[in-house]
């Protein structure tokens, strides 16, 4: 099965997508046009996700996340630092 959609990230994070437990491929992609860097992660419990704490996707990159039988999934965030904004769109495929 394969899900995505996109988000247009800014600096209040927001969630990105739910990755499933299980075994799964997420990959993460930042349009070329985005005017920012893009930050995801998961934010641990109570915390909230920042540009200093995320994993940077610069515009026009794209990045994966490998999910293993034994994974718990959760959800991804997103933000931005400043002003500007980034489109960043997911597609999960899952077995």
């Amino acid at each position: 099965m394969i899900t995505s959609g996109q988000v247009t990230a800014n600096n209040t994070a927001q969630s990105l997508c739910v990755v499933p437990p299980g075994p799964c491929l997420v990959i993460l992609s930042s349009d070329p046009a985005s005017a920012a860097t893009a930050y995801y992660g998961a934010a641990a419990t109570g915390g909230t996700l920042t540009s200093s704490n995320g994993v940077p996707l610069g515009a026009g990159v794209q990045s994966s996340i490998a999910g293993y039988p034994t994974s718990h999934g959760g959800t991804l965030s997103v933000v931005t630092a400043g002003t500007l904004s980034a489109t960043v769109g997911w597609l999960i495929s899952r077995g």
